[in-house]
């Protein structure tokens, strides 16, 4: 997706209960239209490759993202915004962030039965707070 076939770029946020393939739909599409990603879980990883993950750290990752997110809207291409929109705030706030650069946002939301998601969930490293399965955080998708 080449932001310049547009009038607007679009900022996508990809939401969607933990498990549901909100990563994997990001990378493909990323892979697809060649639109970068701004990849929460990623920058968990690389603050604490543990995953042990506390309120400072958490708000570490929200401003590495924050940041990241501001400098590629300077670029006027279209972005992917995989993690950090799980709530409605989220979701105004970067939706209020793309309108004031000049982009159209787009919310996707992966769609995944709940035994599936919780059975990729319970799949993964049990260590990683974001891969256990917790409904309540969806409750607002």
């Amino acid at each position: 997706m080449n932001g310049k076939s547009h009038n607007k770029p679009l900022v996508i946020l990809v939401v969607g209960l933990p498990g549901a393939g909100k990563s994997f739909f990001a990378k493909r599409f990323s892979e697809t239209f060649g639109a970068p990603v701004v990849s929460y879980d990623r920058i968990r990883f690389e603050i604490n490759p543990e995953f042990e993950m506390s309120v400072e750290k958490e708000g570490a990752v929200h401003r590495l993202a924050r940041y990241q997110i501001e400098e590629l809207l300077k670029t006027k291409r279209s972005i992917i915004i995989d993690g950090g929109a799980n709530t409605r705030a989220d979701r105004l706030t970067l939706t209020q962030l793309a309108k004031k650069a000049q982009y159209n946002s787009l919310v996707i939301w992966v769609q995944t039965d709940v035994a599936t998601c919780q059975q990729r969930a319970l799949r993964r490293n049990p260590t990683r707070p974001d891969d256990r399965f917790n409904l309540s955080l969806s409750q607002e998708v």
